[in-house]
């Protein structure tokens, strides 16, 4: 059976036989890091994804996914084939490779820019017919705002426009799970 997040909540504080503020509180803490533990036990695949863009002619940096937590892998796709750039982890080594500006047909070498979070590519792809593919680690958002009954949505197969028929959504709810 499945529950909403609130409904757990309820549960617990009705186990506890503690509906107080500090009993819900209590509640809502352990049940994220109860979620929080679970996912880190494997490497799930709900928890994986993707994303493909373009490269730029000239551009170096991308923006990583923005519910990316880590970048597993970054590949880039030139004339037909896949190739697999090396992770370079340490910003010296980065910094010595960038102290020569190249570019090439496909990148050698990848770097998560620690001050912006970009991706950077290295040689520079000298074109914009590439297609660069992260792979990523979703982000784990806790759970803790209140069900959402108000309205209906409407989706398309495979879609990412999702629309709202007699809601009141605000900027609050950005980024929350449907």
């Amino acid at each position: 059976m499945n529950k909403s997040f609130n409904q757990c909540v309820a549960d617990f504080t009705l186990l506890a036989n503690d509906s107080s503020g500090s009993a819900t509180a209590l509640a809502k803490t352990l049940i994220n890091l109860g979620i929080r533990k679970f996912i880190s036990l494997s490497d799930w695949t709900f928890n994986k994804d993707t994303k493909s863009i373009s490269s730029g002619t000239g551009v170096q940096y991308y923006e990583k996914p923005y519910n990316a937590d880590k970048i597993d892998y970054v590949h880039f796709y030139s004339g037909s084939v896949w190739r697999a750039p090396t992770e370079i982890k340490s910003k010296y080594s980065w910094r010595v490779l960038n102290g020569v500006a190249v570019t090439s047909s496909y990148p050698d070498f990848w770097h998560i820019d620690e001050a912006t979070g970009q991706i950077g590519l290295y040689p520079i792809p000298n074109s914009v017919a590439y297609t660069i593919k992260m792979g990523f680690t979703k982000r784990y958002k806790e759970l803790g705002a209140s069900d959402y009954s108000t309205g209906s949505v409407t989706a398309s197969a495979n879609g990412t426009i999702f629309t709202g028929i007699a809601t009141s959504w605000n900027a609050k709810m950005a980024g929350r799970g449907i």
